[in-house]
């Protein structure tokens, strides 16, 4: 069952034995929510809880880490660029041998 207040959709489900919850068809669509999809449940700055996919959270993070790329004049070639000198030298310090 769905209402729809003050131009907000809220749905309603009840819970099932052990807290199962299920989703309802038109969030999940509207979430991309598939079988197998991981869900977060994140809890914002007001206490209440936001339902979304792994995915998209991921998306939001990346966005996140280029916006303060930019912000400082790091291009992503050169953020890159940095990770695999990284990635090399600890290779070098963990393997000697192999390096």
């Amino acid at each position: 069952m769905y209402y729809t207040i003050m131009s907000r959709l809220i749905e309603t489900t009840k819970t099932q034995d052990r807290g199962v919850v299920t989703i309802p068809e038109s969030v999940r669509e509207k979430l991309g929510i598939k079988r197998g999809t991981t869900v977060l449940f994140i809890e914002n700055e007001k206490g209440n809880i936001e339902i979304r996919t792994l995915e998209a959270e991921a998306i939001d993070m990346l966005d996140e880490i280029g916006a303060a790329l930019r912000e400082k004049g790091i291009t992503l070639d050169r953020w890159l660029a940095t990770g695999r000198k990284n990635r090399k030298r600890l290779f070098e310090d963990v393997y000697p041998d192999l390096a």
